[in-house]
């Protein structure tokens, strides 16, 4: 998991949880503490790519950023969404 450098008020965030892990709650921990880390360091917009087929992920998403910005471009989803969902 990291964070990028913040840049003004955004930061990109990247997480990969190998297929033996998933589903146990691990990148959706790992997600909650990149976005404390981003938040306390002044980030307000995160960015992310998903592989478009990664549903699991895109729900999350939906579910926690109904307001998130997404486009499709080859194959994945860039999506852009408040540090804070909800806010």
């Amino acid at each position: 998991a990291t964070v990028g450098a913040t840049v003004g008020a955004e930061v990109e965030i990247a997480v990969v949880v190998a297929d033996a892990w998933q589903g146990q709650g691990i990148g959706s921990r790992l997600v909650r503490r990149l976005l404390r880390r981003a938040s306390v360091n002044g980030a307000r917009t995160v960015n992310m790519d998903v592989l478009g087929d990664n549903h699991r992920v895109l729900a999350m998403i939906r579910r926690l950023w109904p307001e998130a910005v997404t486009r499709t471009s080859r194959g994945s989803v860039e999506v852009s969404a408040p540090v804070e969902p909800g806010g």
